[in-house]
């Protein structure tokens, strides 16, 4: 063992994806998620975390993405709603993707640095990363959403902002 490896430091407990192994307590939120995912029929309302820096938003809806985007059958969510928040949540968790139906779900971070065309901030490119991002989740799931309406407005978008561009190359010539 080199001198240097004692004096490093030990590698971050939330680094990468171990903080997903150490997440634990959050089990009214996890129902909050449940509800609103298997309320029949689904609310209009979107659904949002707010708080100061540094409390665990991020990681909380990191973990609901990846381990709680189930919707159950409407019998089975009869019988599991009444539960206590850390026995639904243990549940939700637990189960097995031929218990319940998988959601499509996308996160955009708009902390992430922009990089290329993944430019979470920017009006456009950011909605693209979305689009881009939903598009494979549901795919890992074998659902083929597709967007027409917004492909084309994305096509018609760089149309427009394209003959801008030359239109304006015209004129300081």
């Amino acid at each position: 063992m080199a001198i240097d490896d004692e004096l490093s430091p030990l590698p971050s407990v939330t680094e990468g994806g171990r903080a997903l192994q150490f997440f634990t307590d959050r089990y009214e939120f996890t129902r909050l998620f449940a509800i609103a995912l298997n309320q029949d029929p689904p609310r209009q309302q979107i659904l949002f975390f707010h708080g100061d820096g540094g409390n665990g938003k991020s990681l909380l809806l990191k973990f609901l993405r990846q381990r709680c985007c189930k919707r159950l059958s409407r019998s089975l969510w009869q019988q599991v709603q009444g539960r206590s928040d850390a026995d639904l949540a243990n549940y939700i968790e637990k189960l097995q993707p031929n218990e319940c139906e998988g959601i499509p779900a996308a996160l955009l971070d708009f902390g992430m640095q922009p990089i290329g065309n993944n430019q979470p901030q920017h009006p456009f490119y950011g909605l693209l990363m979305l689009r881009r991002n939903l598009a494979e989740s549901a795919a890992e799931l074998r659902y083929r959403l597709r967007f027409p309406l917004y492909d084309f407005a994305c096509i018609w978008y760089l149309h427009k902002k394209e003959s801008r561009r030359r239109k304006s190359k015209r004129c300081f010539r």
